[in-house]
């Protein structure tokens, strides 16, 4: 069966522009599937199987150049002593305000591999971190043995991304991870690099993150 795991970060007072979170772990079902790394900074996992994992950090930011470049989230999956970026997004900074930015995410892990988080700010940017028992800095995640799961992972295409004034758009993939038998991005046809193909039944969960600039009211 699964294993779920919760961990809050740390409290800490940031004055560079990389942050990687500390963890303490909350509850964990099974602690021997899943545990901190040697220096609480990443989620190690004893078994190969696909872990589903939401991360958010509030913070509070001071400086102009928070607001002019923002933050960005990343995490990483460690195999063999080597970090692999799985996702990343960003997050519009502000000034003497508290906010928050948070990522989530599904990936295939194998056995001794470490699930990491890095903070990616601007210089002369100074941020607090809240974290400890206040709450509203958390980690949850639930591993699920590669038995009964699978994980999929596309970037969005450049080629035939809108510019300009366009109103409604299609987008199109690019599969980053090894092909599987349940699910596919399909690669012929007129849905080519649009549509995913479920091939057996089961339950999906979805992640998608997209930077953009834009001067509309709404973007959905």
């Amino acid at each position: 069966g699964g294993v779920a795991m919760t961990a809050q970060m740390s409290m800490s007072v940031q004055y560079q522009t990389n942050y990687r979170p500390a963890f303490k772990v909350i509850s964990v079902s099974d602690p021997y599937m899943i545990s901190l790394s040697h220096d609480s900074r990443g989620v190690r996992f004893t078994e190969s199987g696909v872990v589903k994992f939401v991360f958010q950090q509030a913070l509070y930011s001071m400086g102009h150049n928070c607001v002019r470049e923002g933050y960005s989230l990343i995490s990483y999956i460690n195999r063999n002593g080597t970090n692999t970026e799985l996702m990343h997004v960003f997050k519009s900074g502000v000034n003497y305000r508290d906010t928050s930015i948070s990522l989530s995410g599904a990936a295939k892990v194998g056995a001794g591999n470490i699930l990491s988080f890095e903070i990616l700010s601007p210089s002369q940017c100074n941020i607090r971190y809240f974290g400890d028992n206040s709450g509203i800095s958390t980690l949850s995640l639930i591993w699920i043995p590669s038995a009964v799961s699978m994980a999929l992972s596309a970037t969005v295409s450049r080629a035939g991304l809108p510019t300009g004034a366009v109103r409604n758009k299609v987008l199109c993939f690019q599969q980053v991870t090894p092909n599987e038998e349940q699910i596919q991005l399909l690669s012929s046809g007129q849905f080519a690099r649009r549509y995913f193909i479920f091939r057996e039944t089961g339950v999906a969960s979805l992640a998608f993150n997209l930077k953009l600039i834009h001067s509309c009211n709404v973007v959905k």
